[in-house]
């Protein structure tokens, strides 16, 4: 139970085969998703995993949000290795940097954060 009162159920609204798997996860439809750490969420499109703390995926396809506060905005095939990374869609993208951001595009490298 929450402080609230609520229990704290992951959440699966709709789709095929998808998968919350810890607190407050929740994936919204799609096909093949999955949020496995708390808070994850993936909002459709297919086989994306949310697979860390407050982690989100908006749509897409075959994205990994991978580290905590990661954010994959659609696309294909990015991944998020790094902490308050965001990839703005696109394709073969990887955020490997700590608060990264990578504006969509391919096969972009987000090492070094912009924000320093």
């Amino acid at each position: 139970m929450s402080s609230n009162g609520n229990e704290c159920k992951p959440l699966v609204a709709g789709g095929e085969y998808n998968v919350a798997a810890s607190l407050h996860a929740t994936v919204v439809g799609g096909v093949l998703n999955a949020a496995t750490h708390d808070h994850g969420v993936v909002a459709g499109g297919m086989a994306n995993t949310a697979s860390h703390n407050f982690s989100v995926i908006v749509g897409g396809g075959y994205n990994q949000a991978q580290k905590t506060y990661s954010v994959i905005v659609g696309g294909y095939n990015n991944t998020v290795r790094a902490a308050d990374a965001v990839i703005a869609g696109g394709a073969s993208n990887t955020a490997t940097g700590d608060a990264s951001f990578i504006a969509g595009g391919g096969r972009a490298q987000g090492r070094v954060s912009p924000l320093c």
